[in-house]
């Protein structure tokens, strides 16, 4: 498409940000947040969506904390929020952001891969303890079954939240009386995703790594409506959208080896196990 008296260039750029504000114009809502520091004042602003709102906060390798946002946090009169509170993560500690509103978990969209920057000693970071541990293949591999398991101590039935970077987030409900639960891991190949588990009372089950999903030749999981990294992120700036949309490309990660289940596997393995881990639990 061809604009007159515009450039090439200038006719590409314009056709992009057409199409980038009609994508951000299908986003309920996004939200944005100042540089997160140790122990420093953290502060989520928000424009549109409808209470209640919620907001995950998911360290990798830690333990996830959950905001109810009070009612007091959000003014239906100008369609805007905000929320502040210390932020109790170590630096160097590398997290996810999540916010929800009455629509579902994740409507607000989940912010890319953050890095708590250097602060100060003014607050006690987060040392809990998880409250059940649960074992996770490392390895998630396209439309290929994804184990979650050995979390006999939750108190069932469970919630899983599938976190993308910059992506559709999405809720997993394991099946009650059993100690492991098999997902068919319908997420596209070059796509980041992390696992936190919540049991019936609430309790946590810690945060898994930041897993890259691996190439498969097997499709047939996939559909319109599958998690992605192309979802609606949430923005840092008015004009991140823009950036994220020139900047995206997808790629794969080729695995080797051959599938196997747990407790064991035998042969070179294409799974191995981990355990999700939050501070103070070996």
């Amino acid at each position: 498409m061809m604009f007159p008296g515009l450039s090439i260039v200038s006719s590409i750029l314009l056709v992009i940000l057409v199409a980038a504000a009609r994508f951000s114009s299908a986003v309920p809502f996004g939200f944005s947040y100042n540089p997160p520091k140790q122990c420093g004042n953290f502060t989520v602003t928000w424009n549109g969506g409808s209470p209640p709102f919620e907001l995950l906060i998911t360290p990798r390798l830690g333990l996830p904390q959950i905001f109810s946002l009070p009612n007091g946090t959000f003014d239906s009169r100008s369609n805007e929020g905000s929320f502040s509170t210390t932020l109790n993560i170590s630096s160097q500690t590398i997290f996810l952001m999540t916010l929800s509103d009455s629509a579902g978990f994740g409507s607000g969209g989940t912010t890319a891969q953050l890095t708590v920057g250097s602060g100060d000693s003014s607050c006690t970071t987060d040392n809990r303890s998880a409250d059940f541990s649960f074992q996770y293949n490392a390895t998630v591999q396209q439309c290929k079954d994804f184990f979650l398991y050995n979390y006999g101590n939750a108190v069932q039935p469970l919630t899983v939240y599938g976190l993308i970077p910059q992506g559709s987030s999405f809720v997993l409900h394991p099946p009650d009386g059993s100690s492991s639960y098999a997902w068919d891991a319908a997420i596209a190949a070059g796509t980041n995703v992390m696992f936190t588990m919540v049991d019936s009372k609430q309790r946590l089950g810690g945060t898994t790594d930041i897993i890259p999903v691996g190439y498969s030749t097997d499709t047939s999981c996939l559909n319109s409506t599958s998690p992605t990294s192309t979802g609606h992120p949430a923005l840092t700036n008015r004009y991140a959208w823009t950036w994220w949309l020139l900047k995206w490309s997808s790629y794969r990660w080729r695995s080797r080896g051959r599938d196997c289940r747990p407790p064991s596997c035998t042969g070179p393995p294409l799974l191995h196990r981990k355990t999700a881990q939050a501070p103070g639990v070996a």
